[in-house]
This record gives C-alpha cells, sequence and structure tokens, in this order.
C-alpha cells in the first residue's frame, strides 16, 4: 500500500488497509489472509503480485447469515481467523457479531 490509512481493493501502492489482523494461508505462503476490522470485510493479499481483494464482507456491521455468498455477507468486526489445513475453509471469530 501507499501507507495512507483506508479500505482499497487495489495493487501495490493503489491498494489501502486500516485496522488489519492477519494470517498466512497454509497451501500457499504467498498468499495473507487479512480482517479488516473497521471495514467488516476479509481480504487476500498476494506477496507476488502485490494484490489486495475483498474475498467476504459488504463493509456492514451486523450478525451473518448461515450459507450466504461471501461477497454478499455481512461481518461484524472480524478479527481472529484460522484457516483448514488442506486450505478449504476459512474461520472468521467476530467481535459483536452474534445477536
Amino acid at each position: 500500500g501507499s501507507g495512507a490509512l483506508g479500505e482499497l481493493d487495489g495493487i501495490g501502492a493503489a491498494a489501502q488497509t486500516r485496522t488489519a489482523f492477519f494470517v498466512i494461508h497454509p497451501k500457499d505462503p504467498n498468499i495473507l489472509v487479512v480482517s479488516e476490522q473497521i471495514y467488516h470485510k476479509i481480504k487476500f493479499a498476494d506477496f507476488t503480485t502485490t494484490a489486495l481483494w475483498t474475498v467476504a464482507g459488504t463493509g456492514t456491521s451486523a450478525a451473518p447469515t448461515a450459507n450466504s455468498d461471501p461477497l454478499q455477507a455481512v461481518i461484524a468486526t472480524p478479527r481472529d481467523m484460522c484457516v483448514s489445513e488442506d486450505g478449504a475453509r476459512l474461520y472468521i471469530s467476530l467481535h459483536n457479531g452474534l445477536p
């Protein structure tokens, strides 16, 4: 990123993040899984391409619904995460995420 605070998907200096927690993807060490607390989104960052993109969340804070499209899902303040050993599932701990 550029060092500017914000939330913007992009490549290299065009990308922005603010309150990021992260974990390395177990199947691809070039991928960083990022939780954006303030912006209520989950993103991937690729060390090879320097791309940062949203994989889950609309930016709205609310309790999630089961089996929703990840890009249409509302996610309330995502915090801790872990990825299953096979890389197929991402588990997210939400702060204030349940009614």
